[in-house]
């Protein structure tokens, strides 16, 4: 049992005794536990560790340690196979296939110029080289060549199953008696040779 001594009440201030049940002045209950009586006692809890806080701490390592491994796994791999072996695996890979695309055949290639030196024989003439080539001839084969006149080329057409052209020009031009008369004729042109090129596109008669 503990001494008793005397406190002052919290409401009067009077000095009491702090085992006196009440104030002896204002009534103040100053200690409402009885002589003798004991005071209970809680236990303590403390407090549980949180389940499962092993489980996630092993999750974490594992994680950790794949991590670290394709890390080395991919140094390795970065030494062992550097770019430029990468790089020539990509050159050889497109020589072979620039040398697997089949060459054209020389037959082809010959039936090709074939077609386009037919395709230039089976052309019409250009109109002016028709135009120098009947001016040329009209002079030759006029009375008078000077008189010569509004020559037009009206009409071209290949003759069929040949290399001739049949050309229709119109012209002005004096006869035989001086008069100035107007005439439209026809021509059949035939390709020169070679060595008369320059002189003459085409040998021309009248139709």
């Amino acid at each position: 049992m503990s001494t008793p001594f005397l406190i002052a009440c919290p409401v009067c201030k009077t000095q009491v005794s702090n085992q006196a049940p009440s104030c002896p002045t204002c009534g103040q209950p100053i200690n409402t536990s009885s002589a003798g009586q004991r005071q209970p006692s809680f236990p303590s809890f403390q407090q549980a560790p949180a389940k499962g806080g092993g489980c996630f701490r092993n999750v974490g390592i594992g994680c950790l340690g794949l991590l670290a491994l394709s890390m080395v796994i991919g140094f390795f791999s970065a030494i062992l196979n550097p770019p430029s072996n990468r790089n020539s695996k990509n050159s050889s890979s497109s020589e072979a296939k620039t040398t697997s695309t089949p060459s054209p055949s020389p037959l082809a290639s010959g039936n090709k110029g074939k077609q386009s030196s037919q395709d230039d024989a089976n052309a019409v003439p250009d109109e002016n080289m028709l135009y120098i080539t009947i001016n040329r001839y009209l002079k030759d084969n006029l009375n008078d060549p000077s008189s010569l006149q509004d020559l037009e080329i009206r009409s071209v057409s290949r003759l069929k199953n040949s290399s001739s052209f049949r050309v229709v020009a119109f012209y002005r031009a004096s006869n035989a008696f001086g008069a100035i008369i107007a005439k439209q004729q026809a021509f059949i042109l035939t390709n020169a040779p070679m060595e008369n090129r320059n002189t003459l596109f085409f040998h021309v008669r009248p139709e």
